[in-house]
C-alpha cells in the first residue's frame, strides 16, 4: 500500500492507493481436457486461466505419459481458458 501526501495553500489531501494486484480470470471459450494428474479434485471440472494456475491446482506434468497435463499447458500458452476434468487411473492392476 503506498501513501502520498500533497500540501498546498493550507489544503491537505491524502491519497492512499488500495488497488493491489488483480488475478487473471478465464476469458473466451475454454477447451475441455480430460486426464490424470498428480493432484487436484477428481471428477469435478475446474476452469483455469493460466498455466501457472493449472500447475497450482493439478501439479506439473511428471512424465511423457501425462497427456492431459501436457495438452493443458500447451493450450494455455495461446489461450486464457481451459476446463480440466481429472480422472483417477486404474492403478498398476495389482
Amino acid at each position: 500500500m503506498s501513501e502520498s501526501s500533497f500540501k498546498s495553500a493550507g489544503v491537505q489531501a491524502r491519497v492512499i492507493n488500495q488497488t493491489g494486484p488483480t488475478s487473471i480470470k478465464p476469458a473466451g471459450l475454454p477447451a475441455g481436457v480430460i486426464g490424470t494428474s498428480v493432484k487436484g479434485p477428481a471428477y469435478i471440472p475446474v476452469t483455469v486461466a493460466t498455466a501457472q494456475d493449472f500447475v497450482v491446482d493439478f501439479g506439473a506434468p511428471t512424465d511423457a505419459k501425462a497427456n492431459g497435463p501436457l495438452a493443458s499447458i500447451e493450450w494455455l500458452r495461446n489461450s486464457q481458458a481451459l476446463t480440466f476434468l481429472r480422472v483417477l487411473g486404474a492403478g498398476d492392476g495389482q
